[in-house]
């Protein structure tokens, strides 16, 4: 039987963008920052958590498994790394993600992590 009680290992809706209305306030609102591998915008919110919304297409990753790769590890170290405010993101992927190892790319997720929140601050 499996537990519904959130535990540390989960990522619960509260911490996720679900709507459309929410990725357009903080496409409209938020900060643009610009990486190798990402376009992310940012925005602070009034919650006592951060919440996180992904963008990776098909143009820029052509097959569902190497999707979802990368929306596993964004989500990890997005769950990961101990926020100290609310936080909106939206991560969207270049075609230059593809061909990185999990290493690489959670490597350059640990150094964007920090790098938002002195933007944000």
């Amino acid at each position: 039987m499996v537990s519904k009680t959130p535990g540390p290992q989960s990522f619960p809706k509260q911490n996720r963008l679900l709507k459309a209305a929410q990725f357009q306030q903080v496409f409209r609102q938020g900060r643009r920052l610009n990486t190798p591998q990402f376009i992310v915008f940012n925005k602070l919110n009034e919650q006592p958590y951060s919440r996180i919304g992904l963008a990776i297409s098909k143009k820029s990753i052509k097959t569902a498994v190497g999707r979802n790769r990368v929306k596993r590890l964004i989500r990890e170290g997005f769950r990961h790394y101990a926020w100290q405010r609310g936080l909106d993101l939206i991560l969207i992927a270049k075609p230059s993600v593809a061909t990185l190892t999990n290493d690489q790319l959670t490597k350059q997720l640990d150094a964007l992590w920090p790098r938002l929140e002195k933007i944000t601050g």
